[in-house]
């Protein structure tokens, strides 16, 4: 059953120690005890991808869970970076290596962008990454990307197709106008147990 009224999909990855086991522990932090404002309805299966962006660091796991939370995404991205600190992530640089990172990348059918930036749902980048994709795909995978109006199942087709194409992919606000631009994507995923 579902506990709470909004429900959201969040990304977890690491790089740095002891990967699963640290998205096992933010899992753990983010969702258990009485007290807890997020309930974990479901999760996928583990994907280890190399990093983006920056290359010269080692590979990622991934993750996607599904939680209720009567948390606003504001409130709900402040507990993430709790977690995170929680878990013993360092500030480093952008896309640089990360013990454990959570991102909203879905929050009930909402469309946002905080004033500050900080937050935008759908996540900015979700429709150009097969890490986040492809678990999301294991568990909602009719999930409709409010802002592309695309299920998660097609969005990744599209990247699939066009990363075998060698096309570059565009971006969201691309894939809602029409206008071409480019934008990076991972390379090639392996897929295990959470």
């Amino acid at each position: 059953f579902q506990k709470f009224g909004h429900v959201a999909y969040i990304a977890l990855g690491s790089n740095v120690g002891t990967r699963a086991k640290n998205i096992q522990q933010a899992l753990r932090l983010l969702c258990e005890g009485e007290a807890s404002n997020v309930q974990l309805l479901g999760t996928s299966f583990l994907y280890e991808s190399p990093a983006s962006y920056v290359t010269d660091q080692p590979n990622f796991v991934n993750a996607v869970c599904k939680v209720s939370t009567c948390l606003e995404p504001l409130q709900l991205l402040a507990t993430l970076k709790e977690v995170e600190q929680s878990v013993g992530r360092k500030e480093r640089y952008r896309w640089g290596p990360r013990e454990v990172d959570l991102d909203i990348i879905f929050f009930d059918d909402l469309v946002y962008e905080s004033d500050d930036r900080s937050l935008m749902i759908p996540h900015a980048r979700a429709h150009e990454r097969d890490f986040v994709l492809g678990p999301m795909c294991d568990i909602s995978p009719e999930h409709v990307h409010p802002a592309l109006k695309a299920s998660c199942v097609t969005l990744l087709r599209h990247l699939l197709q066009h990363k075998a194409e060698g096309k570059p992919l565009a971006d969201r606000r691309t894939l809602a106008t029409g206008s071409p631009s480019a934008a990076g994507a991972c390379g090639p995923i392996t897929r295990g147990i959470l």
